[in-house]
């Protein structure tokens, strides 16, 4: 089998592995269902980070997650938990990087624009996927995953407005 992604911490907890001059220690582990949360301390030197490590469980390379709601409550966790201005930006990525980070990055995006919209706005996944694939090329790697978008941005409005009409959400293919 090729790996595409190497495991990058140490699979026992509070064992440390050493990577030239980084040493890498999983100090805590969290499993549910949908995804693992890792606390990873990392040391250099005098400097230690701890970082939280998310790792996404039900979803497969080149598919879509079977539910919608796991990932956008998936995402908006990592959201209200992760604080870029405190502690530098987020890392998302699967094997390719392109796909499922593509998918996981453009419904991040789009659910912080939508959460600011109030129902009135306009949302433009086209353009947001597009504009993604301006920096990396493939970002959302097939038709299913794009598509996968538009209908987790509907259930999203249709489960905070409680309306059907899909008039806020541009290019709607579904």
């Amino acid at each position: 089998m090729n790996n595409k992604c190497e495991q990058y911490w140490p699979l026992d907890l509070n064992h440390a592995e050493i990577f030239g001059d980084i040493s890498v220690c999983v100090t805590a582990c969290v499993n549910v269902t949908a995804y693992e949360l890792r606390y990873i301390e990392l040391k250099k030197n005098d400097g230690i980070r701890t970082i939280k490590h998310y790792a996404f469980k039900m979803w497969d390379d080149h598919t879509i997650p079977t539910n919608s709601n796991i990932l956008i409550n998936f995402i908006r966790l990592i959201r209200s938990e992760c604080h870029p201005e405190d502690y530098g930006p987020l890392l998302v990525h699967c094997s390719a990087g392109v796909g499922r980070s593509g998918t996981f990055i453009a419904l991040d995006c789009l659910l912080q624009q939508f959460d600011k919209l109030s129902f009135t706005g306009y949302l433009d996944i086209y353009g947001t996927i597009f504009n993604m694939r301006q920096c990396r090329d493939k970002m959302v790697q097939n038709e299913h995953q794009y598509l996968f978008i538009y209908r987790c941005l509907k259930e999203e409005y249709e489960k905070t407005s409680g309306k059907t009409n899909y008039t806020t959400i541009a290019d709607d293919p579904v």
